[in-house]
């Protein structure tokens, strides 16, 4: 029989009842087999993880993430931390910092933000890769008349052919080598939510 009854109030059953305690699994960090501090966090030297994020394979080691704002001067406005290891130390980076130095931006500590303005301006970079892409082939391959167009430009009044097509080919590869940038660090923020939580004692 349904423990619930229709056209009355509801009425749940003890028998049908039990009570079960989820397991809850809290990853810390020990030292000497004592759980680390919020002190010794902060003593923590900060080191840059772009050399990681462009480059997987090397010595770099991730433990994890750990949630924690302070006020103390030197992690201003920091809250998403990633603590690694690098030859043998122990190290801290914050994603803040991350998304700030490789995407030119000012300091977010919201993570959509960040990957919403990371893909702003991987588009931007794509475009504007598109349109240089275009006038380099008519440099290479277009009518005379197509060339007098671009040449007559004021951004390139003064400079000869050759020139000009030396700066599409300088301007392409510096925007495919920010794209691939752009596109590792866009992953390395979806990702951090993904990286083992870690916590520290207050």
């Amino acid at each position: 029989m349904d423990i619930f009854t229709k056209g009355e109030d509801m009425k749940i059953s003890t028998k049908d009842l039990s009570i079960t305690t989820p397991s809850v699994t809290i990853n810390a960090i020990k030292i000497n087999n004592k759980q680390m501090t919020l002190a010794v966090f902060r003593q923590l030297d900060i080191k840059e993880l772009s050399e990681y994020i462009l480059n997987p394979i090397n010595t770099f080691i991730i433990w994890g993430r750990v949630n924690y704002k302070t006020n103390h001067i030197k992690d201003y406005i920091n809250i998403n931390w990633i603590i690694f290891e690098k030859d043998g130390f122990l190290y801290r980076d914050s994603l803040e910092r991350i998304y700030s130095v490789n995407i030119r931006g000012t300091y977010h500590t919201t993570i959509d933000y960040m990957i919403n303005s990371t893909a702003y301006q991987i588009r931007n970079c794509e475009e504007y890769l598109k349109e240089n892409k275009k006038f380099l082939n008519i440099i290479l391959e277009g009518d005379q008349l197509a060339k007098n167009e671009l040449m007559y430009r004021n951004m390139y009044r003064g400079k000869n052919i050759e020139e000009v097509k030396e700066d599409f080919i300088d301007t392409i590869s510096k925007c495919e080598f920010e794209l691939e940038i752009f596109g590792k660090v866009e992953k390395f923020i979806k990702n951090y939510q993904d990286l083992k939580q870690l916590f520290i004692a207050v």
